[in-house]
């Protein structure tokens, strides 16, 4: 069942949220946390809560590799095209991503296409995952959202990321 949920066979399920709790346990070195929902990007006075681990679900050297793996996907794969568009002033930071596209059969028709992952490739901060779903008309794209959202989550930010950790494993 697993493998058919990897494969995006129709009849498996899986949340969007448990998407991102996938990209975050790659960015967390393998841990996936307890996740809750936040208002805003901010510190939400009298809302703090602190990290709570739900369970290791790869062992870290994992997911050090599938952070690497799915790096390519974003420089020479399926989510190339989306990142040939990333603001040239984050171009040193990578994101490591799994694109993945299902369409339905029913009425009415859609398209839905993937994106998970977690980002800076080499050091990351934030897992995520965005599912965009189409008409037939539709031309959103599951990538094209995470580049855009990536770009402004990142664009005030300090972040080094020069995928040299990444470079030294290959």
């Amino acid at each position: 069942r697993r493998g058919r949920a990897a494969a995006g066979f129709v009849g498996a399920k899986m949340s969007v949220l448990h998407g991102a709790v996938i990209g975050a346990a790659l960015a967390n070195k393998g841990v996936a946390m307890r996740p809750y929902i936040v208002q805003s990007d901010s510190a939400q006075p009298g809302h703090e809560r602190e990290p709570s681990e739900l369970q290791a679900v790869v062992s870290e050297p994992h997911a050090a590799a599938l952070m690497q793996m799915l790096s390519t996907t974003t420089t020479d794969g399926t989510g190339r095209r989306a990142f040939k568009k990333w603001p040239t002033d984050l171009a040193h930071i990578g994101v490591a991503g799994k694109t993945g596209s299902l369409s339905g059969r029913g009425k009415p028709w859609r398209h839905y296409s993937w994106f998970v992952g977690a980002a800076p490739a080499a050091r990351p901060e934030i897992g995520f995952a965005v599912l965009a779903v189409n008409g037939k008309r539709g031309r959103a794209k599951a990538a094209d959202i995470a580049r855009d959202a990536m770009a402004l989550w990142f664009a005030d930010r300090k972040v080094r990321d020069d995928d040299s950790e990444l470079a030294s494993t290959k």
